[in-house]
């Protein structure tokens, strides 16, 4: 649909009645298609190989460890039913913070193999990611990339960063854990496994991001974004509220 409306990777503001529109795909479904790609294939990307099989053994490890480092991480998590696979809610606490310092933390106790502190790398990353498409009014000093994004925050030198990363990222076999093999035993995978529409979808994010900041601060002399407004929640209670109004209980198509 993006496509047909003229965007294109690299470009994500499409021109709709003579009025200029950022494409941005919904943060918390991009997280979730990141987790459920992990647990199918293992993942290069900045030098290094991530496996889901590190997560699966951190809570093995961590369920009978008093008290739990990990709480959130339930065994429903990390062996999903298909339905429980779209909820993103257990994406957002597997691909979490608390996660990748859990995994660093047992490799540390020996417990963990150190080949999960790429593992905890790539969660790490996901999880800055995340908070940067979801950021609000207000931060923590703990987690700095959910405060609003201003002229002068960490937002933007991240942003750089993560742009690269996810351009040169890619899913290869989850045997595989060596970069030198990666690439070619990345060719047992479809075109679109190895490159999943969810890399593009965040650096179209990125790309949108950046012009939506030079629109509003040159426009509306805005001096701060949440990003947190621009996830597909808003539109969902919109259409929620105008069913609720007309008593709506079924499906109900866009012309009617």
């Amino acid at each position: 649909m993006v496509e047909e409306a003229g965007a294109t990777q690299g470009n994500s503001v499409v021109k709709i009645d003579n009025q200029q529109i950022a494409v941005v795909f919904d943060n918390p479904h991009l997280l979730k298609n990141a987790k459920n790609m992990l647990m199918k294939h293992n993942v290069v990307f900045n030098g290094k190989i991530a496996s889901f099989n590190h997560i699966r053994n951190l809570y093995h490890v961590d369920c009978v460890s008093t008290p739990r480092l990990v709480p959130k991480l339930k065994e429903k998590f990390v062996n999903p039913t298909p339905f429980l696979a779209m909820n993103v809610c257990q994406a957002t606490r597997t691909l979490s913070n608390s996660v990748a310092k859990g995994l660093e933390y047992y490799v540390q106790t020996h417990e963990l193999q150190d080949s999960a502190l790429d593992t905890a790398a790539f969660v790490e990353f996901h999880d800055m990611l995340f908070d940067v498409f979801n950021s609000r009014s207000s931060s923590s000093s703990k987690k700095p990339y959910r405060g609003p994004i201003t002229a002068e925050s960490c937002h933007w030198s991240f942003l750089e960063v993560a742009e690269g990363i996810l351009k040169s990222m890619y899913y290869t076999s989850n045997t595989c854990f060596d970069t030198r093999k990666a690439k070619k035993e990345s060719k047992t995978l479809t075109t679109k496994q190895r490159k999943p529409n969810y890399l593009r979808g965040f650096i179209d994010n990125i790309n949108s991001i950046r012009w939506l900041w030079k629109t509003l601060c040159e426009e509306f002399g805005s001096t701060e974004l949440c990003t947190n407004y621009l996830c597909q929640d808003c539109v969902e209670n919109l259409f929620g509220e105008i069913r609720s109004c007309f008593q709506v209980c079924g499906n109900i198509s866009l012309r009617k």
